[in-house]
């Protein structure tokens, strides 16, 4: 499973995520700056599911139907960075099968999925 954070995540979740196996890529990597409907196409072309910490993506996904392979929003923000890291690799490990092709959020204490499909 292939996964591309946008510039809203905090770097560190992205190289924590790259240092444990993860197939994950990013904005930074590639083009910083680009609109939030282009981050969206990006990772839709690289097959990969968008990691972001912007809210907008769910009006993208959710109200527009914009095509997606799943985003995963995180709102965790009151919690140190080796949390937070701890909570998205747990996340995206246990719920996997979820994740493809919903809108999904992570917040300090649960994880919801819209199922789109």
């Amino acid at each position: 499973m292939k996964f591309f954070s946008d510039e809203s995540v905090d770097n560190r979740i992205t190289l924590f995520l790259k240092k444990e196996g993860f197939d994950i890529s990013s904005v930074h990597e590639n083009t910083v700056g680009i609109p939030d409907d282009e981050v969206l196409e990006l990772a839709y072309s690289l097959s990969a599911i968008l990691i972001t910490e912007d809210r907008d993506f769910g009006y993208l996904v959710v109200q527009l139907n914009k095509r997606h392979k799943g985003v995963v929003l995180c709102r965790m923000k009151n919690m140190d960075i080796q949390t937070r890291c701890k909570l998205v690799k747990e996340t995206l490990e246990k719920y996997a099968d979820e994740i493809q092709g919903n809108f999904t959020v992570i917040a300090s204490d649960s994880v919801r999925i819209r199922y789109l499909a």
